[in-house]
């Protein structure tokens, strides 16, 4: 059970993390179409990243610490009950660190958007 629950919320928060900065992109743009395209451009670096990250030689061997979001969520290495705690802690501080970082900017930019209006 409890590696499920580790897998659940470990997933929860490398979702949440992938997605805070299409989401930042979204608020701090006034253009809907170069956030778009920006947010295009976003996924198919995230879809690639996570594809290399995946069949990366460290797969085998080890845990390779890139803290960015698509490598991060294609190591697959975090998910194995095998890997230490401390991988797990790691990967889960830096999901909110992104997670605070990018909302942080995001409010801020919705902010700034409401006093100069739209």
């Amino acid at each position: 059970f409890g590696l499920v629950l580790r897998g659940f919320i470990l997933r929860l928060l490398m979702d949440c993390m992938v997605l805070s900065i299409p989401l930042y992109l979204a608020f701090s743009l006034k253009s809907p179409v170069l956030s778009t395209v920006l947010n295009l451009c976003y996924g198919v670096l995230c879809y690639v990243l996570h594809v290399v990250s995946a069949d990366s030689p460290a797969q085998t061997d080890k845990l390779l610490f890139i803290p960015f979001p698509p490598w991060l969520h294609g190591q697959w290495l975090l998910w194995k009950p095998e890997t230490s705690f401390l991988w797990v802690l790691l990967a889960a501080v830096v999901c909110l660190m992104y997670i605070a970082l990018f909302s942080w900017l995001s409010v801020r930019a919705f902010a700034r958007r409401c006093k100069g209006g739209v």
